[in-house]
């Protein structure tokens, strides 16, 4: 009977539960944790920009706009990274909100 290797513990966007998805904190501190392996999602934007997003628009769960304002579960789809260039991107605020199904997260930047 063959054996069965290692099994190797991924990282699901960083540390997902933890820090904001596919953030550099979230990341690193996966790789602290000691995971074998890191898992990201990457969306090109307009400008032919790489960016690590795990859905190609911003979701009303974890971004807000420019203004601090809420996005709308309606709306997020049509704020399509795709169609965005990086500085309008880099405009929405990401990893700051508190997120319920994580009860226990650092969910913020500051």
């Amino acid at each position: 009977m063959k054996s069965v290797g290692k099994i190797h513990v991924h990282g699901h966007r960083g540390w997902r539960g933890q820090y904001p998805e596919n953030s550099v904190i979230a990341f690193t501190e996966a790789v602290k944790l000691g995971v074998d392996v890191l898992e990201m999602d990457v969306v090109l934007s307009a400008d032919h920009q790489l960016i690590v997003s795990h859905d190609p628009f911003m979701h009303h769960e974890i971004c807000t706009k420019p203004d601090g304002s809420a996005i709308s579960a309606s709306e997020e789809e049509k704020l399509n990274i795709y169609q965005m260039n990086l500085l309008d991107i880099q405009q929405y605020v990401i990893g700051t909100k508190f997120i319920p199904d994580f009860r226990n997260n650092i969910y913020s930047f500051t």
